[in-house]
């Protein structure tokens, strides 16, 4: 049952994945635009770059982050909630990539040069295909968990490395190209977080108000007669900025719910 479910993800996401490709590939004379950049940044080993950045370290990362699949092809444990959950999140992942590829998809047919899409899924996170891809290899690491809970040290290398790509190359190399080619890009980034969206930014702004002016603001006026210098210690806590608290929530949540799954 478990290897049934896990396959109903896998096929929706091939089957989006396939169908995002057929739809928007204009013919054999296009190149990707990650082609150029690595030869403009790396003229002089420009094949090993091309070969190993785009083509191998990718191959790598899918095999690593497939071991929870072949975790659960070796188990005989009976299925469970986890599983459940593992299908939810998974099915979830698909449909946040097909709706953000249709959203796009539709702003490609009418933006104006310069344009960037700030509407639907878009104003809540400036890449939600990529956090749905994300999810999608999350919830394969789920059900591998289900499986064999005590591997849960070797299932977790691919979904961590996915994530650090994304994070560290993917969505870099997607911003940088955007800001050169949308002079408004700026202002996106500003107002809209990467991956964890405008509820971060909520959140953050909550804490902010109701945390950090109220009580640290009240501690800050209530010692200030009695001690300056504890004051001014205070005060310094009040200049962070209020995507600093949105991105502690979330890892903060992240931590929280990676401790209770391996518990499980």
């Amino acid at each position: 049952m478990r290897f049934a479910l896990l396959s109903v993800v896998l096929w929706l996401w091939a089957i989006r994945l396939t169908a995002n490709w057929v739809y928007s590939w204009p013919g054999l004379h296009h190149e990707d635009w990650r082609y150029p950049m690595l030869r403009e940044k790396n003229p002089t080993v420009e094949l090993p770059v091309d070969l190993m950045a785009i083509h191998v370290f990718p191959t790598l990362q899918v095999f690593a982050a497939m071991l929870p699949v072949y975790a659960v092809t070796r188990s005989e444990r009976a299925w469970g909630w986890l599983d459940v959950v593992a299908l939810v999140v998974g099915v979830g992942a698909v449909l946040l990539q097909l709706v953000a590829d249709t959203q796009q998809h539709r702003f490609a047919r009418t933006k104006q040069p310069g344009e960037s899409l700030v509407t639907g899924l878009w104003a809540w996170s400036r890449h939600p295909n990529y956090l749905g891809e994300i999810l999608m290899w999350f919830s394969l690491l789920l059900f591998g968990l289900s499986a064999l809970p005590g591997a849960w040290w070797w299932q977790v290398i691919g979904v961590v490395g996915m994530t650090a790509m994304f994070l560290g190359a993917s969505i870099p190399m997607m911003e940088q190209r955007s800001l050169e080619r949308r002079p408004g890009y700026q202002d996106v980034i500003d107002r809209t977080v990467d991956l964890a969206g405008e509820t971060a930014v909520k959140a953050g702004v909550t804490v902010y108000e109701k945390v950090d002016q109220l009580v640290v603001d009240g501690a800050v006026n209530a010692s200030g007669s009695a001690s300056s210098a504890t004051g001014e210690e205070l005060r310094k806590i009040n200049s962070g900025k209020v995507q600093n608290y949105a991105a502690i929530l979330f890892a903060a949540a992240t931590v929280l719910a990676g401790v209770l799954i391996v518990i499980v």
